[in-house]
């Protein structure tokens, strides 16, 4: 499951930076296409996660505060959250150039991981 993961997040951060697999790892600068559908299983996941994350914050919305349903809610918030967070630190680990990846694509994943807090 984690290989699966790690392949999938580094062809995401290969994607997104506009080299080939190939080039991931060896600084070589080919100019093969890339296969942006090569996992789309994983990704097509991680938007059902999306989704489901934003239904959820929707309900939340509208669920009474301090009732059941709103901390059953906060915790699958909670649990979504998580993945995002691993799905994050896998893909910051397996970018090249971490800066790059963070300062592109990373920090919108980041704050992707962050919960819900109500005030």
């Amino acid at each position: 499951m984690l290989a699966s993961l790690w392949n999938s997040c580094k062809n995401r951060v290969v994607a997104r930076l506009g080299k080939t697999g190939n080039d991931v790892g060896n600084g070589s600068s080919g100019s093969q296409a890339v296969d942006r559908f090569a996992f789309a299983p994983y990704q097509f996941f991680v938007l059902a996660i999306s989704v489901v994350a934003i239904l959820l914050l929707g309900i939340s919305a509208i669920a009474a505060p301090g009732d059941e349903m709103t901390r059953l809610l906060d915790w699958a918030d909670t649990l979504i959250c998580s993945l995002f967070l691993v799905d994050f630190a896998v893909c910051l680990y397996a970018a090249e150039s971490k800066w790059k990846y963070f300062f592109t694509w990373g920090w919108i994943d980041l704050l992707a991981s962050l919960p819900v807090i109500h005030i």
